[in-house]
């Protein structure tokens, strides 16, 4: 299963060593994979679940349980906090 996730702020530390010059997202295939929801994406890609605000495709919010499909293209936010 093929993928596209963007890292916004500070969550793209996290993935810095697949994240390209510029850009906010990587390209992720996972391997004989199915059943995945975005709160195993979270532990495959190792971003903190208390770190992670929301998580879009195109102009909807997804539920944690939403299972992923091949060709999905996902962007993830961070808790923002304001003082």
């Amino acid at each position: 299963m093929a993928i596209r996730v963007e890292l916004f702020y500070t969550l793209k530390k996290y993935c810095n060593d697949k994240i390209k010059g510029n850009d906010n997202g990587f390209d992720l295939t996972i391997e004989d994979k199915t059943g995945i929801t975005l709160f195993d994406l979270l532990k495959i890609i190792n971003i903190p679940e208390e770190e992670t605000g929301f998580i879009t495709m195109g102009n909807t919010k997804l539920d944690w349980d939403y299972v992923l499909k091949n060709g999905d293209s996902i962007k993830v936010y961070p808790v923002i906090i304001a003082g």
